[in-house]
C-alpha cells in the first residue's frame, strides 16, 4: 500500500491503484484515459507539455472516458447553428472545453494541428474555457474537431450565451479598472487633504500650501476625466435623448465642483473640493458595481433555464434497430426519442414504449419521483430515473413546455411594476427640477452675495 500511495500516474500525477502498477515499466498509469493521452502526445511530439506544467506546479486532471458522441457535430443543422463556413475554404467555430487548468494547458490546446492535420489555428480563450478553431473544411469534420480535443483530454460541447457572457465580462472588467483607478486617486487626494487640513491648525508656509493644492488639482481633475467620465457621458446622453436622469445632477456637481475647485487653485485662495469629488466618484463607482453584479445574477440564474434540456437527442431509426444521436435542431415532430434511464428529456412527447418514474420537480416543484408508461405525456426538462423510455415528439425547441416557461420568466423579468413605471415617469420631472433649482440658486446668490 504504501508503494502505491508513492507511485503517481506519469501523465495526471494521482497515485496509481496498486493492481494498476506495472513493475520495472517507466512509465506507470492510474487508467487506460492517462496511458492513450499520453500515448498521443508522446507520439505528436508535445513532451514538452509536461515540462510546462511541472513548472506551472499544476496538476492536469484525469481524462473522462470518451462517452460523448461526436457524429452529431456533423448535421447540417447543428454545423450550421455552430460553425461559420469562409468562402477560403476554411470553417471556424466556437467550443467550450472542458478541464482547462493552467497555462500547460492552453500550451497543448493551441497545438491541435499535431492531432488533426486540418486545423489551421486554434486559439484559447483561458477566462472563458472556449477555443476558436479554424480548420481546412474539405480535411475535416466538425466531428474530428472535437474528437480531436476530446482526445487530448478536453471533452468539447456547444457554448451557449457565449458572446453575450464575453461583453458582460469585459464590461465587468472595465467597471473593476475605473473603481481601482478611482479608488487609488481618491486615496492619495484624502492624504493630500490631511496635510491640507493639519496645516490649517499648525501652520503651513505658502509653497507647501500651493503645492498640496496643485496637486490635489491634478489629482482631482484625473479623477474627473477619466473614472468620472462615465457621469459625464451618460449626462450628455440624457441631454440629447431630452430624458434628464441620475447622472444630470451628479454630472452638475462633478462639474461645478471641479471647476470651481481649479479656479480657486489658479487663483491661490479660497476652498478645494477634489476629495469629496474624488471619493463620490468612487463610492458611486463601488455602487453600480454592485447593482450591476446583481443584476448579472439575476440574468445568470435565467440563463441557467437553458440547460434544462440537452442540446443532443437519440433518435430511433425507422426499422427499430438502432438510433442516432442528433442535436435537438435537427429533430422532426413525430420522431422517436430514446432517453436512458438518469438522462434529461429532451422534448415534449408522449410515451411510446417502456415504463419508467420521472423527476419533474424543475417543472413543477414536486420531488416526488411521477411513474409513467406508454401512452403518459412527457415534458423536455423532466429526469428520467429507472426504466428506457421511447417518446414520440410533439413540441421541439422553442414550443416546448420548458422553452415555454423560459420565455414567461424572461417576460417578467423585464416587464416593470406599475409603481416603478410610475417612478420612471416621475424621475425624469425630478431632475430637471431640481437641476434648474440648483442652477438657479447659484445664479441668484452669485448677484447677490460671492462670498
Amino acid at each position: 500500500d504504501a508503494a502505491a500511495t508513492q507511485t503517481a500516474c506519469t501523465h495526471c500525477g494521482l497515485p496509481v491503484p496498486r493492481g494498476l502498477i506495472e513493475r520495472d515499466a517507466p512509465h506507470q498509469f492510474c487508467c487506460q484515459g492517462c496511458r492513450a493521452v499520453f500515448s498521443i502526445i508522446h507520439a505528436e511530439g508535445l513532451d514538452d507539455y509536461y515540462a510546462m506544467r511541472r513548472s506551472l506546479e499544476t496538476d492536469k486532471a484525469r481524462v473522462p472516458e470518451a462517452s460523448i458522441q461526436y457524429d452529431a457535430y456533423d448535421d447540417p443543422a447543428f454545423a450550421e447553428a455552430f460553425s461559420t463556413p469562409h468562402e477560403d475554404g476554411t470553417t471556424t467555430a466556437t467550443l467550450s472545453v472542458d478541464g482547462l487548468h493552467c497555462a500547460a494547458c492552453v500550451w497543448l490546446i493551441e497545438r491541435l494541428q499535431r492531432v488533426v492535420p486540418a486545423v489551421i489555428s486554434a486559439h484559447v480563450h483561458y477566462g472563458r474555457a472556449t477555443v476558436d478553431i479554424r480548420w481546412r473544411t474539405g480535411e475535416a469534420r466538425f466531428s474530428d474537431i472535437a474528437r480531436g480535443l476530446h482526445a487530448l483530454g478536453y471533452p468539447a460541447s456547444p457554448p451557449r450565451g457565449a458572446s453575450q457572457d464575453e461583453r458582460r465580462r469585459a464590461d465587468a472588467r472595465a467597471q473593476l479598472i475605473r473603481i481601482g483607478v478611482a479608488g487609488a486617486l481618491a486615496g492619495n487626494i484624502m492624504l493630500v487633504a490631511v496635510a491640507l487640513y493639519a496645516g490649517v491648525f499648525d501652520g503651513m508656509d505658502h509653497a507647501t500650501l500651493t503645492f498640496f493644492r496643485w496637486v490635489s488639482a491634478i489629482l482631482g481633475v484625473l479623477t474627473l476625466a477619466w473614472p468620472g467620465r462615465v457621469f459625464f457621458r451618460g449626462a450628455l446622453g440624457a441631454i440629447r435623448a431630452r430624458a434628464p436622469h441620475l447622472d444630470l445632477p451628479i454630472a452638475l456637481a462633478l462639474f461645478v465642483g471641479g471647476a470651481w475647485g481649479v479656479a480657486n487653485t489658479i487663483r491661490g485662495t479660497g476652498e478645494i473640493y477634489f476629495d469629496s469629488l474624488a471619493a463620490l466618484v468612487f463610492l458611486l463607482l463601488v455602487g453600480r458595481f454592485i447593482q450591476s453584479q446583481q443584476q448579472r445574477r439575476a440574468a445568470d440564474a435565467l440563463d441557467l433555464l437553458l440547460t434544462l434540456t440537452p442540446s443532443l437527442v437519440r433518435v430511433v431509426r425507422p426499422d427499430n434497430a438502432a438510433t442516432d444521436t442528433k442535436p435537438v435542431e435537427a429533430v422532426q415532430l413525430d420522431d422517436l426519442a430514446e432517453i436512458l434511464p438518469g438522462e434529461t428529456i429532451p422534448v415534449d412527447g408522449v410515451v411510446d414504449e417502456g415504463e419508467s418514474e420521472l423527476d419533474q420537480s424543475i417543472l413543477t416543484g414536486e420531488s416526488a419521483p411521477v411513474p409513467v408508461r406508454a401512452g403518459a405525456s412527457v415534458f423536455a426538462g423532466a429526469v428520467n430515473l429507472s426504466g428506457v423510455l421511447r417518446v414520440r415528439t410533439t413540441a421541439v425547441g422553442e414550443s416546448t413546455r420548458a422553452a415555454r416557461l423560459m420565455q414567461l420568466v424572461a417576460d417578467a423579468a423585464e416587464q416593470k411594476a406599475p409603481i416603478v413605471q410610475t417612478a420612471d415617469r416621475l424621475a425624469g420631472w425630478f431632475v430637471a427640477i431640481v437641476a434648474t433649482l440648483a442652477v438657479a440658486t447659484g445664479i441668484a446668490w452669485s448677484l447677490l452675495d460671492p462670498a
